[in-house]
């Protein structure tokens, strides 16, 4: 192999999780800020790339990036709050993804452009449709599979299994 191209997304301290949407348009990488160790909420961001080609060769071009409001609190303080496990609809516009004591999210990701991390109010262009936070719960990956469903793994409690609403 020969690399093309190398970068960082701002701010990431762990790039841990990196995929393209089905229609292979976009890149989304998770940050695992702290290694899922005690991290401040919010926190460990994911970071939306256009992938462009310039002359044949792929140039991914940021656009935008997301983090949950919510805190992720345990019995001790705040825990792990970190983006991890996530996985993108065959639509390209949904995604779904663990935040550790910070829950599942379900997020639309068509117009994940305009966004960053640190602006005050919501962001622009992601938008989250729902969360859950279980008490005490740890989730540590969020799939979509067969229907509108996500299942999630979650390290204090087992498999849970949520029923996304039809929009």
């Amino acid at each position: 192999p020969v690399r093309l191209f190398t970068g960082q997304c701002p701010g990431c301290s762990i790039t841990h999780d990196a995929k393209f949407t089905p229609d292979m348009k976009r890149i989304v990488i998770g940050d695992e800020g702290g290694g899922g160790s005690t991290y401040p909420c919010p926190g460990g961001a994911l970071y939306f790339y256009d992938l462009n080609m310039q002359g044949g060769t792929p140039a991914p071009v940021l656009t935008g990036a997301y983090e949950p409001a919510e805190v992720g609190v345990t019995p001790n303080g705040p825990g792990g709050c970190t983006s991890h496990v996530f996985d993108i609809a065959e639509d390209s516009k949904h995604l779904s993804i663990s935040w550790y004591t910070a829950g599942t999210h379900w997020l639309d990701i068509t117009s994940s452009v305009g966004t960053t991390v640190g602006d005050q109010g919501p962001p622009t262009g992601v938008k989250q449709l729902g969360w859950f936070q279980p008490v005490d719960g740890n989730t540590w990956s969020s799939k979509t599979y067969k229907g509108p469903y996500i299942y999630s793994n979650d390290l204090n409690r087992g498999l849970d299994v949520y029923r996304i609403p039809a929009s």
